[in-house]
This record gives C-alpha cells, sequence and structure tokens, in this order.
C-alpha cells in the first residue's frame, strides 16, 4: 500500500533565493510553489475578460486591497488585441466612488473562500497617487498582439500595500479602436506583510 500523499504532513521551506516551497513528508518528493498550495487552501482568486477602448479613450481598473495582516501577492496581465495601448500603474489613489464591482473568483471550486481584495473598472474621479508603471518614463506601452505581465509566477508578482487603492489605467491613442484581454490573479497571505 502506498501513501496518501493528499493527506501527508507538509513541511514549509524557503529556498536561497526566498521563495516558499512546500513538500510533503509522506512517501515521494512532491514539491510545489507556495501559490499552488494556495489554490489548494482556496486563498487563491482571478478575475478575466476582455474590453473595446475606442481611440483616445480608457479604461480603468481600480484594485482596492483593505487588507491589515494579510498583503495580496498579485499577477496581472493586459494584452493588446487590434492596436498599441498605453499603461500606467499608480498607488495610493483616492476616488470619489470605487466604480462597477469585477467579480474574483476562488481557483479552487471546493472552496466557499471570497476574496477581501475587491476589483473594480470605472472608478469615479480618480486622484493622486504614486506612479509605480512605469518606473522610468511616463507611460508604458504594448504593441499589438503583446503583453503586459506574466502568467502567475512567485518571481513575478507584486505585494500590494495594505489599506492602499491602485490604479490601472489603459489608454488608447493609436488612432483607431482597440481591445484588450486582461487576467489578474491573486492570493492572499501573511508572508511579506512585516518586511524586515
Amino acid at each position: 500500500m502506498g501513501t496518501n500523499i493528499e493527506n501527508a504532513p507538509l513541511v514549509r521551506m524557503v529556498d536561497n533565493l526566498g521563495r516558499e516551497w512546500v513538500a510533503s513528508q509522506g512517501g515521494g518528493n512532491v514539491v510545489a510553489e507556495r501559490a499552488h498550495e494556495e489554490i489548494h487552501e482556496g486563498k487563491h482568486f482571478c478575475a478575466l475578460g476582455s474590453k473595446d477602448i475606442a481611440n483616445g479613450a480608457n479604461f480603468q481598473f481600480l484594485i482596492d486591497c483593505p487588507f491589515v495582516n494579510e498583503v495580496p501577492h498579485v499577477v496581472f496581465t493586459i494584452e493588446s488585441l487590434e492596436t498599441e495601448m498605453d499603461i500606467t500603474l499608480k498607488e495610493d489613489v483616492s476616488v470619489v466612488g470605487n466604480g462597477t464591482s469585477i467579480p474574483l473568483i476562488n481557483n479552487n471550486r471546493n472552496s466557499s473562500n471570497t476574496a477581501r481584495l475587491n476589483l473594480y473598472h470605472t472608478p469615479n474621479t480618480p486622484t493622486g497617487g504614486t506612479l509605480i508603471l512605469p518606473s522610468y518614463g511616463t507611460t508604458f506601452k504594448i504593441g499589438l498582439g503583446k503583453k503586459l505581465g506574466d502568467t502567475y509566477r512567485s518571481d513575478e508578482e507584486i505585494l500590494f500595500k495594505k489599506i492602499s487603492k491602485y490604479l490601472l489605467t489603459i489608454e488608447n491613442n493609436s488612432g483607431s479602436d482597440g481591445r484588450i484581454n486582461f487576467h489578474f490573479c491573486h492570493y492572499e497571505s501573511t508572508i511579506g506583510a512585516n518586511p524586515a
């Protein structure tokens, strides 16, 4: 009879790059990145969709992080399907209203946990904030058929600040109407909440 790995105790390890891994103590070498364990624990959430953006217009996402003890580990991808788009990300913005909620689904469909991070589009009167993307220059441009961001990987995630709001703006100045695909993923963890 083999060991039931699903019920085996887990050991958490940190490698020399500071990445957390989880390994099973029961039979075999089963190792998974921390983010994968979060899926199993029902703490990993995603939203995806597409949006038409007319020439000369923009589309804005508001990411609200109301956390006190945990931080969201976030990865997002914006793909421009038909035209070039300009992208900025600001931290600590203020808004009159959050806008329209975008549902975040739990990647573990057997879990009843819901996300505490809130994702919105079209916030009302966003002002202020610190430009963090791009870190140099005033805007980041993605070309036709190109993406900003990555798939879900621990070395590509951003740990957003606790009790903070972020404004992601995608602007179409290409001369023609365009369309984007978006994909937001995050998990919520105390890891990284209180760095040295």
